[in-house]
């Protein structure tokens, strides 16, 4: 809610029933645009649902990893631990599937995307390394669900993004921490070096 403005443009990936896709329709006003990106069957229908014909928001029945193509979607009774990860007694789905750099020569360079996607971090980001090495790469929001996954980022983000972003771990209570802030969640935002001037209040002192 701090880093959004009227007019950006959005990219959610992992969009669930549709809260944060709502959320950030909100904060970019009619200005602004959110692709909102869900490859369960089951999720994605309550997705359309909740956003209903609000102008803002694109809904896409779509994984997003590194290729293009079909893939697998393991789909369990539980929406939120559903992925494109094998996960025993989850029903698997064909999904078509495509990369951020794709949509975004398409529709544009986001500034902010939020990636939620069960620990299918790596092929997102991978799949978006035009965008991350590109002169305004955009803000990031994501989950890691261990201390090895998070190592992992981390590093992608220093290959793909030369350097320029900065990680930190969102707390309970809204604001930012080093990544050992035991006050911490499992998410995690990674500013590039042109948005200083829209992060400046959200840094924990």
């Amino acid at each position: 809610m701090r880093l959004l403005r009227p007019g950006d443009l959005v990219f959610d990936v992992g969009a669930n029933i549709g809260y944060t896709p709502t959320l950030f329709a909100h904060l970019v006003g009619p200005g602004g645009r959110v692709l909102a990106f869900e490859p369960s069957p089951r999720a994605f229908r309550l997705l359309s649902r909740t956003v209903g014909d609000a102008p803002t928001i694109e809904c896409r029945n779509l994984a997003i990893s590194d290729h293009a193509g079909v893939g697998t979607f393991y789909e369990t009774e539980i929406l939120l631990t559903s992925s494109l990860t094998p996960v025993s007694g989850a029903q698997p789905t064909p999904v078509s599937m495509t990369t951020l750099d794709s949509v975004a020569s398409e529709v544009g360079v986001p500034i902010f995307v939020k990636i939620d996607v069960e620990g299918q971090e790596l092929s997102v980001l991978r799949g978006m390394a035009t965008l991350l090495g590109g002169e305004r790469p955009p803000m990031l929001m994501f989950e890691a669900l261990s201390p090895s996954a998070l190592a992992e980022t981390l590093l992608e983000l220093r290959l793909r993004g030369r350097g320029r972003y900065s990680v930190r771990r969102v707390r309970w209570d809204g604001k930012t921490g080093p990544l050992d802030d035991a006050r911490g969640t499992i998410n995690y935002i990674a500013l590039p070096d042109w948005c200083e001037v829209r992060a400046h209040d959200l840094h924990s002192e």
